[in-house]
């Protein structure tokens, strides 16, 4: 209706008091107005930067119409924000279940799974960002990242060298590159890699360090 979509305007034009207003009328008059009770939600999370107080609008919206996905979203990136990651899990798994292409809850979805130490979860689910988005960069980087950690050295090679590939800014894959050509006794690769990443960020003193023992050697 009129007054909703002025709210969504003020909303795009960053008004976001007038936003809040609009939506407030709005819901006087249709109070069942799931997209209604998400905008205002997302609006009162820009006013007050409180995660808190935005939710019970979005778990309204979400109550109001259940395959309403952008606004499970939102609600799982709420609940990530104060680290409530159970509840995190189960609405952006509700969300692939209804729109299993949407990769950006996926990608969430495997970074909550990482920060509850369910690793071989986080894994599936950043493979699956990449069956869909070959080159997107935050799957790419932890990939490469868990593999490291767990020792699959050539698996996690693969991951870092299609990142900097595709990311050739990415001073932290050049870090990482560096250490995973140390791993395959390749000096001259591994100094490549470090310079790199020191030019890129002259602040990581890891890279700093590890050029300079190189070198040494």
């Amino acid at each position: 209706d009129e007054l909703y979509l002025q709210a969504l305007s003020a909303a795009h034009s960053k008004n976001f008091p007038e936003a809040k207003r609009l939506l407030e009328q709005n819901l006087q008059l249709f109070p069942t107005h799931p997209e209604a009770h998400h905008l205002l939600g997302l609006v009162q999370f820009e006013m007050t930067h409180d995660a808190n107080s935005a939710i019970p609008h979005l778990k309204r919206a979400v109550e109001l119409a259940p395959h309403f996905v952008q606004a499970q979203y939102d609600l799982a990136l709420l609940n990530l924000r104060l680290d409530n990651l159970e509840e995190t899990t189960r609405l952006l798994q509700d969300t692939l279940q209804t729109y299993p292409k949407f990769w950006e809850a996926q990608l969430s979805l495997a970074q909550t799974l990482e920060k509850q130490k369910k690793i071989s979860l986080s894994l599936e689910h950043y493979q699956g960002v990449l069956a869909s988005q070959p080159d997107n960069l935050e799957a790419l980087y932890a990939l490469g990242y868990l593999q490291f950690k767990d020792g699959e050295y050539e698996k996690a090679y693969q991951s870092i060298s299609r990142l900097v590939s595709g990311h050739p800014q990415h001073a932290e894959g050049w870090f990482l590159l560096g250490r995973l050509e140390e791993t395959r006794n390749q000096t001259e690769q591994a100094l490549a890699a470090y310079e790199t990443a020191v030019s890129l960020n002259s602040e990581n003193e890891d890279a700093h360090h590890n050029l300079a023992f190189l070198y040494q050697q």
